[in-house]
């Protein structure tokens, strides 16, 4: 069995499927986890273009001309990125993953599931996950 930040997977005798239905509570982390990090790209490609306009002669005047525009632009991507790390927060403070298991078609119950973490020293709770430890050591 295999506990992920984002979703569940379920065990069965085989193989491990991702289990994602849709809009509910068990990829709700991912999903502003990818605006996350589609706003931070898109504040990486609008600084790559920013930095490199003045460099070049053809974009030179231009650049210099459209400062408050570039300055707005990239004000509001922070104010996106910005927004989106709060809603990540919100997730990762208050919220869990929903693990379940089966064997063939039948689904282990939660006691048993919650002993295998215990056990395994892994935890659904989003806080609690151990790379968060070693990021801050």
């Amino acid at each position: 069995m295999h506990i992920d930040t984002s979703g569940t997977y379920i065990a069965n005798a085989t193989s491990l499927h991702w289990y994602s239905p849709g809009t509910s509570r068990l990829v709700d982390i991912f999903n502003v986890g990818v605006v996350a990090t589609v706003a931070s790209l898109l504040i990486a490609v609008i600084i790559s273009k920013l930095v490199i306009a003045p460099f070049l002669p053809i974009t030179r005047a231009f650049a210099a001309r459209t400062l408050g525009a570039q300055s707005l632009i990239l004000f509001l991507c922070s104010l996106f990125l910005l927004g989106s790390q709060i809603g990540y927060m919100v997730y990762f403070v208050n919220r869990q993953a929903k693990v379940t298991a089966f064997i063939g078609e039948t689904q282990l119950p939660d006691a048993v599931v919650r002993s295998v973490e215990k056990a395994s020293g892994s935890t659904r709770v989003y806080k609690d996950i151990k790379y968060r430890m070693f990021s801050l050591s």
